[in-house]
């Protein structure tokens, strides 16, 4: 979970840097920009499957840093901007950090809660 909100963060400041997302997502920008969400989800869970946690704490508090740094170098104006040139619905780039950064937190955060709960729930002692 960790691996992945770090790449999505990674993703957003590249996208905004200099349309770089598709290389954190080790695509090319043809397959990247005709790919589904779950394709790259699941490309993102390929490229870190096999990282050790250490890594991955590394990972995740590095792009949160990247990420927060980048907000707070932006004028504030190109919050409100587009995030895709192309979106129809003209999803800014506020809505874009905003759903992948803390409102992802709080998805992740359900679906960690549930892998704990149902691992305590199997680990606990059977009563007579």
């Amino acid at each position: 979970h960790l691996s992945h909100i770090a790449a999505w963060e990674r993703m957003i400041v590249a996208h905004l840097r200099d349309r770089s997302d598709h290389l954190i997502a080790g695509m090319d920008e043809v397959s990247y920009a005709a790919a589904t969400l779950d394709e790259i989800n699941g490309r993102l869970h390929e490229l870190t499957r096999d990282r050790r946690l250490a890594e991955t704490l590394v990972e995740y508090a590095d792009a949160h840093a990247a990420i927060v740094m980048f907000i707070e170098a932006m004028p504030e104006q190109r919050l409100s901007e587009c995030y895709w040139d192309d979106d129809p619905g003209g999803r800014t780039v506020l809505d874009k950090i905003a759903g992948d950064t803390y409102l992802h937190y709080c998805e992740h955060g359900a679906w960690i809660r549930e892998i704990i709960e149902r691992s305590a729930a199997t680990q606990r002692p059977k009563t007579n």
